[in-house]
């Protein structure tokens, strides 16, 4: 289950959620957020993938269990939350296209795919955070007990710094012209 689990997530989801993140800054650069809705709207995107991006981090290194799976549901709710506050803020100062809703759809599908395969790959820690199941919750911080391979290090490293300085480069621009 688990090598079915990191092939989905290592092999698809994280690389399309990179890919999709960057398609969506293209989009605000396209859209000149920083004329419009400006540095407030692209603080929220920094919130989304720095709070989106340690997680997975997290995962990347550190055992789940119900500790990582409780941040994961708290930081996944707060993520829907900021993406809410984030249209809702942005669609008052500027048109958001049909292109970059339909990123915003993968920006916000993807989370969602992740945490709820994350949910069942690690089902008896899942019901233990509910206190269901015969396990017990397992709230202790551990490095992975099975390490990733270095390479996906240095993929994940180089599409996350991608992604991340796409989105402070956005940030520079807007707050550059805040009013």
């Amino acid at each position: 289950m688990h090598a079915v689990y990191a092939a989905i997530v290592l092999g698809f989801l994280v690389p399309a959620w990179i890919v999709a993140g960057i398609g969506d800054w293209w989009q605000h650069r396209r859209a000149d957020i920083e004329h419009t809705a400006g540095w407030k709207e692209s603080a929220f995107h920094l919130f989304m993938i720095f709070s989106a991006g340690s997680l997975l981090l997290a995962g990347l290194v550190f055992q789940i269990n119900a500790l990582f799976l409780a941040a994961a549901l708290g930081l996944y709710v707060a993520h829907e939350i900021v993406a809410t506050w984030d249209f809702t803020y942005a669609s008052k100062y500027r048109v958001i296209s049909i292109t970059e809703q339909r990123f915003h759809d993968y920006l916000t599908a993807i989370p969602f795919a992740l945490l709820f395969l994350t949910l069942v790959a690690y089902w008896e820690q899942s019901l233990a955070l509910l206190g269901l199941g015969s396990a017990e919750g397992d709230f202790s911080v551990r490095f992975k007990e099975e390490t990733l391979p270095l390479w996906y290090f240095g993929a994940f490293f180089v599409g996350s710094v991608l992604n991340v300085t796409c989105y402070l480069e956005e940030f520079a621009r807007c707050w550059r012209l805040r009013k």
